[in-house]
């Protein structure tokens, strides 16, 4: 068979040679349009979220078949997917006649994390600082106090008369997907004791005593000293 249209010229004598006829046989190849496969431009992903991946093919002939990489299941030209990972979807399209043109669309999972510790600074003081991955540029705090704070390393005053309480922090990304993480900020461990006092038997502030512990305190009349390092002088 010829691939392009071609014109083919006869000629039939009868028996005798008598007569002769001529004549010409158009064979025509049908020309249709070269087959192309249009996806979904590269985009990003959220945790938890998932999206349709749309296959449009247009010339060739007849009825496409969709062949989808790794996903041997899929037979359509539609995919929803929800990877947690990055991953390249790539499918193979078929027509009739066999002539096949691929398409693929890479689908990225950018997910931020949210870390960050705090340390307490004097009776009420909070200061947090956040440890979240450099992709993070959105913060928002939630003091567990009904306040909250948008900025990165904010100090907060707390009130520790109601307990514990848990501390959140989300951020967010340039693409809008969030992350969380959440700890327990336990009121400090705080020790008020007199400043001073005379022992000398008058009567007057000659002993002195604990104001308030959050911790049991044991008192004995030994003494000893200690070096800067915080070790016990034997004498």
């Amino acid at each position: 068979f010829p691939a392009i249209t071609t014109v083919y010229t006869f000629e039939a004598t009868d028996k005798c040679a008598a007569d002769t006829v001529r004549g010409n046989v158009e064979v025509a190849i049908a020309e249709f349009p070269p087959m192309e496969v249009a996806m979904p431009e590269d985009f990003v992903l959220c945790p938890g979220d998932g999206a349709e991946l749309l296959v449009e093919a247009t010339g060739g002939t007849g009825v496409y078949q969709y062949d989808w990489e790794g996903y041997p299941f899929l037979t359509g030209n539609r995919f929803f997917v929800g990877p947690e990972h990055n991953e390249v979807f790539r499918v193979k399209v078929t027509d009739e006649c066999g002539k096949q043109d691929w398409g693929a669309t890479a689908v990225y999972y950018l997910a931020p994390t949210a870390r960050f510790d705090f340390v307490v600074t004097g009776n009420t003081g909070v200061q947090f600082e956040n440890q979240s991955s450099d992709d993070a540029v959105g913060y928002l705090w939630d003091f567990g106090d009904g306040m909250v704070s948008e900025d990165e390393h904010p100090l907060h005053q707390i009130s520790f008369e109601a307990g514990d309480r848990v501390i959140t922090l989300w951020v967010e990304n340039e693409f809008g997907c969030l992350d969380s993480a959440s700890k327990l900020l336990e009121p400090p461990v705080m020790v008020w004791v007199p400043n001073t006092f005379t022992p000398d038997g008058d009567g007057l502030n000659d002993a002195g005593a604990l104001k308030q512990s959050d911790i049991g305190i044991a008192v004995t009349e030994d003494i000893a000293a200690f070096s800067p390092a915080s070790d016990a002088i034997l004498k």
